[in-house]
């Protein structure tokens, strides 16, 4: 799902995956625990399975829209980042 941030060009992606909702940033950030490990501490590759699932569902147009307002941007950010 993209969230379309409100009077803005700023967008969030929630990708479902098999436990849990995350975050995506296109090209550049997914809240999942693979990105975390094999991206960004181990560099083995360039993309999770949840990055993948973005980029298909735009290059496809099948993808929901949703317009939030941009108040709510940090409870998402919250929400679905995990906290230690």
């Amino acid at each position: 799902m993209k969230l379309k941030v409100e009077s803005t060009e700023r967008a969030l992606w929630v990708v479902k995956g098999k436990r849990s909702h995350y975050l995506v940033i296109p090209l550049h950030f997914c809240s999942c625990p693979d990105f975390s490990i094999n991206i960004t501490f181990k560099g083995l590759k360039d993309m999770c399975y949840h990055m993948l699932a973005q980029f298909i569902a735009e290059a496809s147009g099948r993808y929901v829209v949703r317009e939030i307002p941009k108040e709510l941007v940090p409870w998402f950010i919250d929400n679905l980042i995990p906290s230690e």
